[in-house]
């Protein structure tokens, strides 16, 4: 019966398909109501089938169409410019971050090349790294210098490769382009400040050096190449075995390792054998790992100063009990012996010197108990006798006599009046009856003194670098000025103007140039001195200088020429001003060596962008003007006519 309904559903199914085909109207021949029932209710069911389908498909349209969205926003936002050329480095297609970067609409960009928008120095570049990327069909990359509609320039890194050619033959490639301009702004920075720690490291009192991962010195400070006793170029990438015995530079290669395998700074205390003397000496060494951006190692820092005297009293202060009684009295350092009780039972004479208070008044008195005027109290705050029992308690629990106090500093004051330095070292030791506490004292009162003097010497040099700077700013100030007269020179106005012109182009206003010469300049100095026709050019920028509003600029052009470059000012402006100063300077007198003198003034005038579009332009029609200005008889205003 299954069977049955099947076939009659297929061919109902084939019926209605031919029926749509045909376009007529379906005659079905169902042999019972319950047959046609049962075919109506597998048909809703497909039908029910078919619009789960349907909206299946509906949802996939829409998430094809939101995936769409998110790529053109991608594209569109990425922080990155792309770019797609033809063949001819036609903008074929760009990103919103490429119209950015150009500094035009998309609408202007598309279909124009790209070559307006590269400077000279980097077109040549541009067209080779174009032309590797589609030989090889891989990527390439170089950088470029930009200059945007602003006309400022940019440093870009461009990452092109070949895309395939269209169905007409037409050769595509994509470019990626990266500002790094304040990268390597900041790389500029980097070179700067490695400069000042390199000139830095060369007055510390250290041996300080770099090496590479083949132990290949890259650098030392001063204090080394002295010890070397060779000239720097006999130093650098020169190793260990160089300088050193075979058996003392192999431990250094040693060393080195570990600093490379673990990536730890290592402090080790080794010998040293002076390459210039062949004197032994102890060395406290410090090798550090240097780290690149990803944090993988490139070389080793190290730093090293002499301990050897150190190291000796060290190893002095480890001897029996007999020998250190023997030397006490007279070591240079200050000693205090105290025993179990905490009583005082040594003071040597170094110590009586640095603490003024004399070996009667401090044996067999407790330590804590040992404070006067000359003494602060905090000198003893960790002998107490609380303090002192427990940790003689503790010695004699675990029979281990051990260094408990790190190195400290303490101020003392003497009874005269004297303010001392000393480092304190405090010392567990034991002998044959029983542990003894031991106060070593260093007097660092000259390292102190040293210190303080580095400290005002460092504080000279700040304010040093401070004048440094300050002179290099007036230098600055001065490359652009004329020595003469104060004004703005030659050099200042072409760095100027074009930036000038590109304000004036962007915001649709007029410049006019005002190009000035004093009449008869020559017969004046021929006639009373150079001395005379300095003080009429100065006279003149004086009136210049105090004439002209805040955003022109005057510059002194050459010789007696001088230029005006007046922003936001038309021809009728330019000319009635260039009259009224023209004026103002006939009717003043100079007065040299008690004769007053006196000079007139031709003036030319062009305006942007009547007379030209380009600075060069303008000034060349100011010129222009300015030699029918003397053609008409000096002393008066000509503006060029076209």
């Amino acid at each position: 019966m299954k069977r049955k309904h099947q076939d009659l559903f297929t061919d109902l199914r084939k019926h209605a398909k031919n029926l749509l085909l045909e376009r007529k109207t379906p005659s079905i021949d169902v042999t019972s109501l319950e047959d046609a029932k049962r075919l109506i209710a597998e048909l809703q069911i497909h039908q029910i089938e078919l619009e789960m389908q349907t909206d299946e498909l509906r949802q996939a349209q829409a998430q094809l169409a939101l995936e769409r969205e998110k790529y053109a926003d991608l594209y569109n936002f990425a922080p990155v410019a792309y770019f797609i050329f033809d063949e001819r480095d036609i903008i074929i297609d760009l990103n919103l971050t490429a119209t950015q970067l150009l500094g035009n609409s998309r609408r202007f960009l598309l279909n124009r090349p790209i070559a307006p928008y590269i400077t000279a120095a980097s077109l040549q570049i541009f067209v080779e790294h174009r032309q590797q990327a589609l030989e090889t069909r891989s990527p390439q990359t170089c950088e470029l210098i930009l200059r945007p509609r602003n006309g400022t320039q940019i440093c870009i890194q461009a990452q092109t490769i070949a895309l395939y050619p269209l169905t007409d033959g037409i050769q595509l490639w994509r470019s990626v382009m990266v500002d790094i301009t304040e990268r390597k702004k900041a790389e500029e920075q980097l070179k700067e400040s490695q400069a000042l720690y390199e000139s830095l490291v060369n007055i510390l009192p250290q041996s300080i050096y770099r090496i590479d991962l083949d132990e290949r010195l890259t650098f030392i400070n001063e204090t080394l190449r002295e010890s070397l006793g060779l000239p720097l170029e006999q130093v650098i990438g020169k190793t260990a075995h160089d300088f050193y015995p075979p058996d003392l530079a192999q431990k250094y290669h040693i060393d080195n390792l570990k600093v490379i395998e673990t990536g730890k700074t290592l402090n080790i205390i080794e010998e040293n054998n002076s390459p210039l003397t062949g004197e032994k000496s102890i060395v406290e060494v410090i090798k550090i790992p240097i780290l690149d951006s990803d944090g993988k190692i490139f070389g080793i820092q190290g730093i090293f100063w002499d301990i050897t005297e150190r190291k000796l009293a060290e190893m002095k202060l480890r001897e029996s009990e007999e020998k250190f009684h023997a030397i006490i009295e007279n070591s240079r350092e200050g000693i205090m012996l105290i025993d179990e009780q905490g009583i005082i039972i040594e003071w040597n004479s170094a110590q009586e010197q640095l603490m003024g208070i004399p070996r009667s008044e401090a044996v067999g008195q407790p330590a804590w108990e040992i404070q006067n005027q000359q003494m602060p109290p905090e000198h003893f705050e960790n002998l107490t006798q609380t303090f002192l029992k427990e940790s003689l308690l503790k010695i004699l629990e675990t029979g281990h006599a051990e260094h408990f106090n790190q190195p400290s500093e303490r101020v003392i004051k003497t009874p005269d009046g004297e303010t001392k330095f000393a480092l304190q070292h405090t010392f567990v030791i034991k002998t044959a009856r029983g542990y003894r506490l031991c106060n070593f004292a260093h007097d660092i009162t000259q390292r102190k003194q040293a210190e303080q003097e580095l400290q005002k010497a460092n504080e000279q040099l700040r304010i040093q670098l401070d004048e440094i700077q300050s002179l290099q700013a007036s230098l600055r100030e001065q490359a652009i000025r004329d020595g003469l007269t104060g004004l703005y020179n030659r050099r200042y106005l072409n760095e100027t103007s074009e930036r000038e012109l590109s304000h004036a182009e962007r915001d649709n206003y007029p410049i006019s140039i005002m190009m000035i010469d004093i009449d008869y300049f020559k017969r004046l100095n021929d006639t009373h001195g150079h001395q005379a026709g300095d003080d009429v050019l100065k006279a003149l920028s004086s009136l210049l200088h105090n004439g002209i509003r805040q955003s022109d600029i005057a510059c002194r052009y050459g010789g007696e020429e001088f230029i005006i470059l007046m922003p936001e000012v038309g021809r009728a402006d330019a000319i009635r001003r260039a009259d009224a100063l023209r004026k103002e300077f006939s009717s003043q007198q100079v007065y040299y060596q008690k004769e007053a003198l006196s000079a007139t003034i031709s003036i030319g005038i062009a305006t942007y962008p009547e007379n030209g579009t380009t600075m060069d332009e303008v000034i060349k029609a100011a010129d222009s003007a300015l030699y029918a200005a003397k053609q008409a008889g000096r002393n008066c205003v000509r503006a060029w006519e076209t």
